[in-house]
């Protein structure tokens, strides 16, 4: 497993870009109302926050990559961790959200 996202929703998304284009130069790619940024071979996604909801992926969280999410999902409820989201399929591909014992999200997502 290895982590591979941080994603950042934001209420202004272009100061946010702006922001790191201070620190991490030039995005990867940038669209109106998000940037992705490599630092290494993680991606720091700036995304605009979506004012319907947009389920799990609209909250700031971290992801890790793992090869079989099913599995990976299995081994976790073994250990009496059960997903809030998923496992599913998105648009970005197969994911599952946990929330750590301080609220934060975390991705498993299926490469």
């Amino acid at each position: 497993m290895k982590i591979t996202e941080i994603a950042l929703f934001c209420s202004d998304t272009n100061a946010v870009k702006e922001f790191f284009k201070k620190i991490l130069g030039e995005p990867a790619s940038e669209w109106h109302g998000g940037a992705i940024f490599h630092v290494g071979d993680v991606h720091l996604l700036v995304h605009e926050k979506s004012t319907s909801g947009g389920g799990p992926a609209n909250m700031d969280h971290f992801a890790f990559e793992v090869e079989n999410l099913e599995e990976a999902c299995k081994n976790l409820e073994e250990k009496g961790l059960k997903p809030t989201h998923g496992p599913e399929n998105y648009d970005w591909g197969k994911s599952a959200y946990y929330f750590d014992p301080e609220g934060r999200m975390i991705e498993l997502h299926e490469v």
